[in-house]
């Protein structure tokens, strides 16, 4: 955004107190636009998922919001297990529990995840447990780790294509070189 944006917000007032009950653009419509940064990394569906919890988050639904982010969460694992193939034994990895499987995949998954593996804990909690008020509370800590893991994996998709990129130019360089 810069000087010439501005956001409209609609606030209901009811004596002493304001609610906000609106906002355009949306906290979705400023959101979506950062997604397309990752779309190296995330899939198709991933990426409508994530939209929808943000979405759904925006429209004050919180549980909603977190069977999305969990789902996406829990393809970002099995992502991982594809990438491991038989690194990881077949049958422990079904038998744990989610949190457990993250661990197994360290070296697989980004560190933030592995050292956090709790928040598939918390994103099951918020579908079951927690109240709508309390899950959009802690929605934006959800969505920010779940950018964080699309942000590292973009970081090493750029670095990798960078050491291709210096490795072709150096054998370029190598080759002149011989003549």
């Amino acid at each position: 955004m810069d000087d010439e944006h501005h956001l409209d917000y609609i606030v209901l007032t009811t004596d002493n107190s304001m609610t906000k009950i609106g906002q355009y653009p949306s906290v979705a419509d400023m959101t979506f636009p950062e997604l397309d940064a990752y779309k190296h990394v995330i899939s198709k569906e991933d990426r409508k998922e994530l939209g929808t919890a943000i979405g759904l988050f925006a429209s004050g639904v919180g549980a909603g919001s977190y069977v999305y982010l969990r789902r996406i969460l829990e393809r970002f694992v099995y992502q991982a297990k594809e990438t491991a193939a038989d690194a990881i034994d077949n049958e422990m990895f079904e038998r744990a529990r989610v949190a457990e499987k993250i661990k197994m995949l360290e070296g697989y998954l980004p560190d933030i995840l592995v050292k956090n593996a709790t928040i598939y804990g918390i994103l099951s909690k918020g579908i079951h447990e927690l109240s709508e008020e309390e899950c959009i509370e802690y929605f934006p800590v959800m969505k920010s780790f779940i950018m964080m893991i699309l942000r590292q994996w973009e970081k090493m998709r750029k670095d990798e294509e960078e050491e291709k990129q210096l490795s072709v130019a150096l054998g370029s360089i190598v080759a002149k070189i011989k003549k």
